[in-house]
């Protein structure tokens, strides 16, 4: 439609059309007027859930180290305890002197059998046997033993055999064999872990 045959309508047609263009026009304004700033509230809607999302999980990361934190303080003296229950492949002679001064504590007689390797394998710790004989009395000897079961290494102890020395046996006034005053043997056998 050209404007020559617009101005030959009516009025009322005239009208009508006029009025369809402006109803047009207004709805294309206000879709643009309305859609643009919706296109715009949604990313700035997306951006701000992305945002919240974002510091929820490094809210969340924070809480979990701190946790871990807490968690790693309360573990780490026991870590170190577990490490020192290995004894260290540097320091036979510090082990050994241990085992001698408990013996010296509880006045026991001992003879200490460690067959230490000479090569390293490829494990983080390894499995060495000790045997420990020992003499002295019943009391002392028990003494002995628990003062060996707290000792901060690891010391598995696999068989132990304690027996009389006949020929050491001390007698009472009455004629009893006196447990206290008598040698005993303590053999002990038994896995140390060294690192």
């Amino acid at each position: 439609m050209n404007f020559k045959n617009f101005q030959e309508l009516n009025i009322q047609a005239r009208f009508t059309i006029i009025s369809l263009v402006f109803l047009i026009l207004g709805a294309a304004i206000v879709y643009g007027a309305i859609s643009i700033p919706m296109a715009k509230i949604k990313n700035v809607r997306a951006e701000i859930l992305n945002q919240k999302q974002t510091m929820e999980n490094k809210a969340l990361r924070e809480t979990n180290a701190r946790n871990l934190s807490e968690k790693l303080a309360v573990i780490e003296p026991e870590l170190e305890k577990f490490d020192q229950i290995f004894i260290n492949a540097n320091r036979e002679l510090e082990f050994i002197t241990t085992l001698e001064n408990v013996a010296a504590r509880n006045n026991i007689g001992q003879k200490i059998a460690l067959n230490i390797p000479s090569e390293k394998s490829g494990q983080s710790y390894r499995k060495i046997p000790l045997e420990i004989t020992a003499q002295g009395n019943f009391y002392d000897l028990m003494r002995y033993a628990n003062d060996l079961e707290n000792l901060n290494y690891y010391i598995n102890i696999k068989t132990l055999d304690l027996s009389r020395n006949p020929g050491l046996a001390r007698f009472n006034p009455s004629g009893e064999i006196n447990i206290s005053g008598q040698t005993l043997n303590l053999k002990l056998s038994a896995d140390t872990y060294w690192r």
